[in-house]
């Protein structure tokens, strides 16, 4: 089963409810100014063209908000199982499933494949065979070596002085590039905030989301909830919810500087 984009995706799921009889509808929007992907007589559901951790996570944020607007109806997020990071996206679809958030790996079921393979072609790229290579012979080359291509032991100290200058040199321009490099996601967040800028703010989103440091992903989770209620404005929330967060736990966030409309902590009631 492949879909190239997510609306793929959601154009699949939209015909197949609409084909069983479901009355799907397309982009409902919602009182907190989000859209439902789609929204049957039974679901409403948020569609993400792979279920990895990150997606899961950002979908059940959206869900959070959208949920109280559709009293009734079972919440689903719908995809395609993950190719690497399988047991941590499986984790989390248990831990959405006990907050009464299904989970389909869409892929993985009868009834959708059975509906793919009747109604739509497989457009699946075929795998590029494995290059094979051969070492060449002695004869493929016109070249013998001579006593001088060797280094006899005599040789070998300036020669290491060389190599171990040149992997000192390499060590600290990649240790230069490290410590310089400012593109952490939280300080992609607090650049996204400083200059309004909604696509590096949800990249920084969805890099906090996938991140393995427990107080970025924790962010993200925030973060990813603010955002779905408040779209853009969210960015003025963010030192707020970096306070909120570090009074909580042991996490700690460097201040969101020169951002003057960001609402303090204490002037608003946070989720």
């Amino acid at each position: 089963m492949y879909f190239a984009r997510e609306s793929d995706l959601q154009r699949f799921l939209f015909d197949f409810f609409e084909e069983t009889g479901n009355s799907p509808m397309w982009e409902v929007p919602t009182t907190g100014g989000g859209r439902v992907d789609i929204v049957t007589d039974r679901y409403i559901i948020e569609c993400k063209k792979t279920l990895t951790r990150s997606s899961l996570f950002h979908a059940s944020g959206q869900m959070t908000t959208y949920r109280s607007d559709f009293p009734g109806k079972r919440a689903v997020v719908a995809g395609l199982s993950p190719k690497s990071g399988d047991s941590e996206a499986r984790s989390v679809a248990e831990r959405l499933k006990m907050n009464g958030v299904l989970v389909w790996f869409i892929d993985e079921m009868e009834v959708f494949q059975d509906f793919y393979q009747e109604r739509y072609e497989v457009y699946e790229p075929e795998p590029e065979p494995e290059p094979i290579f051969s070492m060449p012979g002695s004869t493929d080359y016109g070249y013998k070596p001579s006593q001088g291509d060797y280094f006899s032991n005599g040789n070998w100290e300036p020669v290491a002085w060389v190599v171990g200058g040149i992997v000192v040199l390499f060590l600290i321009i990649g240790i230069g590039i490290g410590v310089s490099s400012s593109d952490s996601p939280v300080h992609q967040l607090h650049t996204a905030a400083r200059a309004w800028d909604q696509s590096l703010a949800e990249k920084a989103l969805q890099e906090l989301l996938s991140s393995r440091d427990d107080c970025q992903h924790l962010l993200g989770v925030e973060m990813s909830r603010v955002f779905s209620t408040y779209g853009l404005q969210g960015l003025n929330l963010v030192q707020a919810y970096q306070t909120k967060i570090e009074k909580t736990s042991t996490c700690r966030y460097p201040p969101l500087l020169n951002a003057p409309d960001q609402i303090p902590y204490d002037s608003i009631r946070l989720q």
